[in-house]
């Protein structure tokens, strides 16, 4: 018994001086205390295929918190300016159900993605 009590001081000792060196040299960084309002910002990026193409990608969501009807509007818009194409909008069941298909590939894919697939060419 008498053996094992310098072995206790001694780890504690030991341990008690690592954690002053280490809280000394070790400096906090204040990354994670970043705003909220930083995360609802647009992040745009390239990502390269295995063919070398550069496709750019961007995060922003232009159709996150309106009526379904806003959005249809917002992509006829963009669909009849961006892609030179016209999809009618009328109530029919067909028709909403391709809408409600095309809001959520626009969501899906993002601005730029969704502009270059559905682009006539």
């Amino acid at each position: 018994m008498e053996l094992y009590i310098p072995y206790m001081i001694g780890s504690s000792v030991s341990m008690f001086v690592g954690k002053v060196a280490y809280d000394y040299y070790h400096i906090p960084d204040d990354s994670n205390t970043s705003d909220d309002s930083n995360i609802n910002e647009s992040i745009d990026y390239s990502l390269v295929d295995n063919k070398l193409n550069e496709t750019k990608v961007d995060s922003g969501n232009k159709l996150k918190d309106i009526s379904i009807d806003e959005k249809i509007e917002l992509l006829q818009d963009i669909l009849s300016k961006e892609c030179n194409r016209n999809i009618r909008n009328n109530k029919t069941k067909n028709i909403r159900q391709k809408w409600l298909r095309v809001i959520k590939e626009y969501e899906d894919l993002g601005h730029t993605e969704f502009v270059s697939r559905y682009t006539k060419k």
